[in-house]
C-alpha cells in the first residue's frame, strides 16, 4: 500500500497486502483502510483486507 505525501510530493510504501489484486474497492473507516474483493491471480476474490 502506497501513501501519497502531498507536502513532500512523494509516495511512500506503508504496508504490504497479503494478496495481490486489481479491480478492487477501498475505503477508510474509523481511521483504517479496507480493501474489498477484486481480481487475484486465480480469479475473483471475495475477502477483505484491513
Amino acid at each position: 500500500v502506497w501513501c501519497y505525501m502531498s507536502l513532500l510530493d512523494n509516495w511512500n510504501l506503508v504496508s504490504r497486502m497479503t494478496v495481490s489484486r486489481c479491480r478492487h474497492n477501498s475505503l477508510v473507516y474509523d481511521g483504517k483502510l479496507y480493501t474489498i474483493g477484486g481480481l487475484g491471480v486465480a480469479g475473483n476474490l471475495d475477502h477483505v483486507e484491513r
